[in-house]
């Protein structure tokens, strides 16, 4: 994963923490982030970025981030990945429940390799 994906995926979670700070220093602690993920890239053996991408990137990202997703929005969109995974989670649930004690179950990816078996 690269830096821009590693303090991509952070700003959306960190995002809550720090909006009542403001954007200004918002865009500081996502500057500050990205260089220390982009020197914990030196540990990993793998090149860190020049400087000055670090000081395009990071502001970049803090801003996408704060122009489109404020605390509330954030809060609707895990409520809502909440509920489609109980739901989802449910009918596993039942599906389970539906097969007979000692018999296997029979996942859709079993049944796309058996059914290619028998073609063969």
């Amino acid at each position: 994963m690269d830096i821009f994906d590693r303090t991509r995926r952070w700003a959306f979670r960190a995002n809550k923490r720090n909006w009542t700070d403001g954007i200004n220093v918002w865009v500081e602690v996502v500057h500050a982030h990205a260089i220390a993920a982009n020197l914990n890239l030196e540990k990993e053996h793998r090149d860190p970025l020049p400087e000055k991408e670090i000081h395009r990137l990071a502001p970049s990202i803090a801003h996408w981030v704060w122009t489109r997703f404020n605390p509330e929005q954030l809060s609707a969109i895990r409520a809502a990945r909440g509920k489609s995974g109980e739901k989802r989670s449910q009918q596993r649930n039942e599906t389970a429940s539906e097969v007979p004690n000692g018999q296997a179950r029979c996942t859709p990816k079993a049944r796309r390799t058996i059914s290619k078996a028998h073609r063969t």
